[in-house]
């Protein structure tokens, strides 16, 4: 049985393993703790604590419990949350921005206008860190940004698409990934586009990010670029980097079912045209593929693909 007054006590005691420990027993047992109202005090004192550690992961927690508070304290937490998001250490504001995305749908609707506000202060921080965990909190939030401020909403995921931090460029391509489905009609040729870029950066984790996204996204994109999105996993699967191309072959097997009809003979060719390749990784990979999307190979090619399988 939990013992909050023992968590309380490690969370005032001077030794900093035991404030961490109490952090991590706030954030994981939150939601069994009889006294929440004490349980959220305890996790912003220790966003004030003196070492910058606990500051990030108690603010990250306060951002994890949000959703948990009872609604009689719903106010006074939204009111903790938007000051920690103003807070002048940049860890604290970092732990929120990880959190906050996740957080967004459960904060009172009188508040949702404030918190947009907040977020894309997040997204505008001069801290690297701080935007990037920013990127995703708003693609994480997408579907529950109030419809009115979804354009401006893109235009933020469309700036931090171009981020001069590489970090910041690929969460804020997942964050894409993540969005699709909510991204206003008239932006989703951009939301292609930017993807399509990204796909061609030059770091690894900016082109794994948007490969995710790629496959997130795959039966959200316009009927029009489905098929340069399959080309684009096509490359990668090729790229130099093995992490990449096991982590392409998985959206190639997952995304071969939303490929247009009329694309469909193509789209396999090249799975079978990976699969007898001379790189034995990319083989192996590309059957892994072909299982994921067996049951979507046109009926001409199925008894073909059994062959080549057992081959």
């Amino acid at each position: 049985m939990l013992d909050q007054a023992e968590i309380h006590r490690k969370v005032v005691s001077d030794e900093v393993e035991e404030r961490r420990g109490a952090v991590e027993q706030l954030e994981y047992d939150f939601v069994d703790l009889p006294d929440k109202e004490q349980a959220w005090g305890d996790l912003y004192r220790l966003t004030k604590d003196k070492d910058r550690h606990i500051q990030r992961f108690a603010a990250s927690a306060i951002g994890s419990a949000f959703s948990l508070v009872p609604d009689n304290h719903k106010d006074r937490a939204w009111h903790d949350l938007h000051r920690l998001i103003q807070n002048e250490s940049s860890d604290v504001r970092s732990g929120v921005a990880s959190k906050v995305g996740s957080t967004f749908s459960s904060i009172p609707d009188g508040y949702k206008d404030q918190a947009w506000e907040d977020l894309i202060q997040l997204t505008q921080n001069e801290d690297s860190v701080v935007r990037r965990f920013a990127a995703s909190a708003v693609g994480s939030a997408f579907s529950s940004i109030p419809d009115s401020c979804r354009d401006q909403a893109w235009k933020v995921l469309h700036r931090l698409t171009q981020d001069e931090n590489r970090y910041v460029r690929q969460f804020a391509a997942s964050a894409v990934g993540s969005a699709s489905s909510s991204i206003p009609d008239s932006c989703r040729d951009q939301a292609w586009q930017d993807l399509h870029m990204l796909i061609r950066d030059e770091n690894i984790e900016v082109r794994k990010g948007a490969a995710s996204a790629i496959g997130s996204a795959f039966s959200s994109l316009p009927d029009g670029c489905k098929d340069q999105a399959w080309q684009d996993l096509i490359l990668l699967i090729r790229d130099e980097n093995g992490d990449m191309r096991r982590h392409v072959a998985v959206e190639l097997g997952s995304d071969f079912i939303s490929v247009t009809d009329d694309y469909k003979d193509r789209a396999w060719q090249d799975l079978i045209w990976l699969m007898q390749g001379k790189d034995r990784d990319i083989q192996w990979l590309a059957v892994s593929a072909v299982k994921s999307a067996f049951s979507s190979i046109p009926d001409g090619y199925k008894s073909r693909a059994w062959q080549d399988l057992i081959q």
